[in-house]
């Protein structure tokens, strides 16, 4: 008897850290237009997007016609609100919204089963703990198919990590792939191996940059840190290389963080 493992494709991904703050609906809904034609421009996959009702059971979905969990970007432009407060609420335990516990918008550019299949998942809004627990924007091609190599190009990768970044306030974000992420260190708890690392200035002025890697420097004091100005491909020794040498940057952030995290966990 044959068995079947699951496959995953080398996805590619972009994962930003915002900063926490107190954010309505309203304005959520508001950033999350304002990113999404920032990011339609870039390709012309980047096109029929669709926002994914969360707040719903996945088996109910499965018993429903799934369309009618999908709405669509041109019907919803007018009404980004209601998709925040209907759509994105997060549960409490009973399977009721509990907008104290924030929202979770998740958009799709088409039917998710292709390779130029890409998603925008953003979280927000909700009580600020004292905890300071973080707020995330990401983007991700599909896992089940290899991605369209237009879409993880240089320059369109690029270009969505910087639309994301100028559309929430984000502090840090790494861009990487899962074949990247197979190599990762554990115990690191902020910037692991990465194609592409963002830091906003505070950050910024903490790292000494490495010298053979390529930077950008942002008006606003931010950094770009990148490993290869193409596909990422964990092949190449010296885009592995460069990676290496990011992280290695990143030495003072990782300590950071790990004494930020055991102060959480007393």
């Amino acid at each position: 008897m044959k068995t079947h493992t699951l496959q995953f494709a080398n996805r590619f991904i972009i994962k930003a850290r915002r900063t926490p703050r107190e954010e309505s609906p309203q304005e959520l809904g508001g950033r999350t237009l304002r990113c999404l034609d920032a990011i339609i421009p870039l390709h012309a996959a980047f096109h029929d997007w669709q926002f994914i009702r969360r707040s719903r059971d996945p088996d109910e979905m499965e018993e429903n016609n799934y369309r009618d969990f999908l709405w669509p970007l041109e019907q919803a432009r007018l009404r980004m609100t209601d998709v925040v407060v209907e759509w994105a609420v997060n549960l409490d335990d009973f399977g009721q919204p509990e907008p104290r516990d924030g929202y979770d918008i998740l958009a799709s550019n088409r039917d998710v089963d292709l390779p130029q299949s890409v998603i925008l998942n953003v979280d927000g809004g909700g009580l600020m703990r004292w905890t300071g627990s973080r707020r995330n924007a990401s983007f991700e091609t599909n896992m089940a198919h290899e991605a369209d190599p237009t879409i993880v190009s240089y320059p369109v990768f690029k270009a969505v990590l910087m639309a994301i970044i100028s559309c929430w306030d984000v502090e840090f974000a790494q861009a990487y792939s899962r074949d990247l992420a197979q190599l990762w260190d554990p115990i690191l708890p902020l910037c692991n191996l990465s194609w592409m690392v963002y830091l906003s200035a505070p950050l910024a002025r903490q790292i000494t940059v490495p010298a053979d890697i390529v930077v950008e420097r942002l008006t606003d004091g931010g950094l770009i840190l990148i490993a290869a100005e193409e596909t990422f491909d964990v092949a190449n020794p010296d885009h592995v290389a460069r990676a290496r040498s990011i992280v290695k940057a990143m030495e003072p952030l990782n300590a950071e963080e790990a004494e930020r995290k055991a102060k959480r966990r007393w």
